[in-house]
C-alpha cells in the first residue's frame, strides 16, 4: 500500500509542477525589460539607405560624383526610369559592390516586373550574400 501512495504522491507531484511551470510568468515581462519584438525590428531591419551611404564612402571621387548626377537625374523622374536605375546599378557593380547594387536592381524590377529583372537583382543579392561575413 505504501509503494502506491508513493506513486501516487509523485505522479500528483509531477502534474503540479508542470502546470507550475506551464503558467509562470515569462522573464521577458520583468519591469524594465524591453520586449523581444521591439528590440528585433531595431536591430535586424535592413535599411537600404543606410547601406548606400555607407557604400558610397567607398568610392573614388570620380565614381561618386558620377553616381551622384546619374542619381539626381533619376529622383527628378521619380525614379521611373528604368535606364538610369540600370546604369546606377551597373556604376556599383563596376565598382564591386553588388549589394549597393542589388538595391538599385530591385528597384527597376519593381517597375518592369519581367523575370529577367527580378534574376538581375537576385543575382547581385547573392553575390552580395555570398561575399558578406
Amino acid at each position: 500500500m505504501k509503494s502506491a501512495q508513493l506513486r501516487i504522491i509523485l505522479i500528483a507531484g509531477t502534474i503540479l509542477l508542470s502546470a507550475a511551470l506551464y503558467f509562470a510568468p515569462s522573464q521577458l515581462n520583468k519591469k524594465g525589460a524591453e520586449p523581444k519584438a521591439a528590440a528585433e525590428n531595431t536591430e535586424d531591419e535592413f535599411n537600404p539607405e543606410a547601406l548606400l551611404r555607407s557604400a558610397k564612402a567607398s568610392l573614388d571621387t570620380n565614381a561618386l560624383q558620377q553616381l551622384e548626377i546619374i542619381e539626381k537625374a533619376s529622383a527628378q523622374a521619380n525614379n521611373q526610369d528604368t535606364a538610369l536605375l540600370d546604369s546606377i546599378g551597373k556604376i556599383w557593380d563596376k565598382n564591386g559592390i553588388p549589394a549597393a547594387s542589388a538595391i538599385w536592381f530591385e528597384r527597376k524590377a519593381q517597375i518592369v516586373k519581367s523575370e529577367t529583372s527580378y534574376l538581375d537583382a537576385a543575382y547581385r543579392y547573392f553575390d552580395s550574400f555570398r561575399n558578406g561575413q
